[in-house]
């Protein structure tokens, strides 16, 4: 009976929705952490005031709108290939670009922060694309488990 409940979970895909939910929260956890480590080496301030604020809702915006433009949420991710890693690049450098905008427009200093949309960049892509590798080897872990439970159910 559990063989065959587990064998039924190897057929389903994860939610789209579970799926945005996750690219969003990795996006704003790699905002956040560049944020703090910029914040940490140059003593700087950046949690208080316009700076965080207009940082962190364009990061949010411009990670949804790029996922939903580039439907990354809908990539399956059994059947990841290099294509779809290009679409976590290009949801990642339209976040940069978004919050460089935005922090041009804003007038906010950033002369002084330039490097950090560059540093948010390669940390939501890195993370965007190596969460998805994690989620391939945790299936094929899973899917090699259930091949040898069935296997040893059938040799008994």
């Amino acid at each position: 009976m559990r063989l065959k409940h587990l064998t039924h979970l190897t057929s389903n895909y994860l939610s789209k929705r579970i799926i945005f939910t996750l690219d969003m929260v990795l996006s704003l956890f790699s905002t956040l952490i560049v944020i703090l480590v910029f914040n940490f080496l140059v003593s700087a301030n950046l949690f208080a005031g316009r700076f965080f604020l207009t940082y962190v809702l364009t990061a949010i915006l411009a990670t949804g709108v790029m996922s939903y433009v580039t439907q990354s949420y809908r990539i399956i991710i059994r059947h990841l290939v290099v294509r779809d890693i290009v679409v976590f690049g290009a949801v990642a450098l339209g976040k940069a670009m978004a919050i460089t905008i935005a922090l041009l427009i804003a007038g906010l200093e950033f002369q002084t922060f330039f490097l950090l949309p560059l540093f948010d960049f390669f940390l939501t892509f890195f993370l965007l694309a190596g969460v998805r590798i994690a989620m391939i080897m945790v299936y094929a872990l899973y899917n090699n488990k259930i091949r040898e439970r069935s296997a040893l159910q059938r040799l008994l």
